[in-house]
């Protein structure tokens, strides 16, 4: 697959595991053995010829870096909070997967409507609704208790929702397929090597 991809020559690749959330749910889930098996093939493959980043690898090695050289610097929750505007001007915040729930279900995460009012005035005013701050509560509590934060800042609203019933929880399957799992692969490959080229680094 990595060396169909580079054939494509494209700038990056990223990949990712098949989600349960939004409208997608009931669908494959993969054990954990099966995620670290994938990334551990892939990081070997890619380290015999590393031609294109990969962002998971790109993303966690960055990370490392800045850490490492103390330039590490947490990401503001509040700062980010990606509107999503359905067919019908109504807004959500943090994750579009809200809106692709039922229209039922989509009421309760529903801030404000374009075509009532601006879209800066409803960012503004639903920073305080009552999953942003169920958000910034699962984040604050990833933050002491996991010790992979650095690489994902606490997740993704959608995927705590629909995997965990709330949005003020921790982990994810999400989470350990697209930032633990590819970062404890470069720590595990790192601790066999003991060396990195610039170029893997970058």
């Amino acid at each position: 697959m990595y060396n169909f991809l580079v054939s494509l020559k494209p700038n990056s690749i990223s990949l990712n595991f098949e989600e349960n959330e939004g409208a997608n749910v009931g669908r494959a889930v993969f054990s954990r053995d099966q995620i670290d098996n994938f990334w551990n093939r892939l990081f070997k493959e890619w380290r015999k010829h590393p031609a294109v980043s990969i962002r998971q690898f790109r993303d966690s090695l960055r990370t490392m870096n800045r850490l490492i050289n103390e330039s590490y610097v947490p990401r503001d929750v509040r700062r980010n909070l990606y509107p999503t505007i359905d067919t019908e001007g109504n807004v959500v915040l943090l994750s579009p997967e809200f809106i692709s729930v039922s229209k039922k279900e989509r009421e309760k995460f529903i801030v404000g409507n374009v075509l009532q009012k601006d879209l800066e005035s409803i960012v503004a005013e639903g920073s305080s609704a009552w999953y942003i701050e169920d958000f910034i509560q699962g984040t604050e509590m990833c933050a002491k208790s996991c010790g992979y934060f650095a690489f994902c800042h606490g997740g993704q609203a959608s995927n705590k929702f629909f995997e965990n019933g709330s949005i003020k929880t921790t982990e994810t399957q999400y989470c350990y397929a697209s930032r633990i799992s590819p970062t404890q692969t470069i720590l595990d490959n790192v601790n066999a090597t003991n060396q990195f080229s610039e170029k893997e680094t970058v």
